[in-house]
């Protein structure tokens, strides 16, 4: 019985279907409590408008908190800066995008925000991909055989670097969805895709 190394490669481009808003919210002050009286201002106002607009603040989770002293400043610059950071998941639409950058517009929210897309169920499709993977090397390694009339007749090893996603994502019928913006042509823009991918090198056993 002797063994063939044959490399497998399989590939998806998925969209995704989950957005994950974080928001930062920076305040400076003469003193840290001026600033971080005034960091709690900014987040308050946001939260309110939230509420106001159907999201609720249990929604939303804690990122951050901080306080420093900046490192270099003009002088009557106030010296000190407080910050806090807060995050929330949505199902994933060009709707929601729109409409979240809206409300920054419209209420003049002093805020930072960063967006992450997520494809929701990684593991089934990194399983389905291993799979694919592994059906592509066999298949290299059963062409490479017929050459020399020789059969693919097991698996010796595998290696992969396939492992299971940790993160735990909510059910999308839990999350948010923001009220009514107004209609505009960023609506109607594609929703973000993902790349993933698996690799395996299988060593096959083959008839002499």
């Amino acid at each position: 019985m002797g063994e063939m190394t044959v490399k497998g490669y399989a590939e998806r481009r998925v969209k995704c279907d989950i957005v994950k808003y974080t928001l930062g919210f920076t305040a400076d002050g003469m003193t840290i409590p001026e600033a971080v009286e005034a960091v709690n201002k900014e987040l308050e106002h946001f939260l309110e408008i939230m509420e106001n607009n159907g999201i609720k603040s249990e929604m939303f989770e804690l990122e951050d908190n901080n306080t420093s002293k900046k490192y270099s400043f003009d002088e009557g610059e106030k010296p000190y800066l407080s910050e806090r950071k807060i995050s929330i998941r949505m199902p994933l639409s060009t709707y929601n995008i729109n409409s979240m950058m809206q409300y920054i517009a419209k209420y003049k929210l002093n805020v930072v925000l960063n967006e992450e897309y997520i494809y929701s169920d990684l593991n089934a499709l990194h399983k389905e991909l291993l799979r694919d993977a592994i059906a592509d090397s066999k298949s290299k390694a059963e062409l490479i055989a017929s050459f020399t009339g020789q059969k693919i007749k097991g698996i010796a090893s595998v290696t992969t670097q396939y492992s299971e996603c940790s993160m735990d994502f909510m059910c999308q019928e839990q999350m948010c969805i923001l009220a009514e913006s107004a209609s505009s042509f960023a609506e109607h823009l594609s929703d973000p895709m993902i790349e993933e991918d698996e690799k395996v090198e299988v060593v096959w056993l083959i008839e002499d």
